[in-house]
């Protein structure tokens, strides 16, 4: 199992740090107010629909395998 979470992991980081990043600069001008990585703050920070969508879920996607590979559940 955490073969296939640490798989999600890798799949998705690439995509979660560019969201991450471009909220992080959408702050810096002041665009947003806080730092979460939703679908709202990512279409206020200029991405499209379709991008958003991705976008979001390759960053949930992410974030909820890591703190699965953390889990005590998980089996090496």
């Amino acid at each position: 199992m955490l073969y296939s979470v640490s798989g999600s992991v890798l799949a998705t980081a690439k995509d979660a740090r560019k969201a991450e990043k471009l909220i992080e600069e959408a702050n810096k001008a002041r665009a947003l107010n806080d730092k979460v990585v939703s679908v709202e703050n990512l279409k206020k920070s200029g991405m499209t629909e379709v991008e958003v969508m991705g976008y979001a879920a390759s960053y949930n996607v992410c974030q909820f395998a890591k703190q699965t590979a953390q889990s005590e559940d998980v089996e090496s």
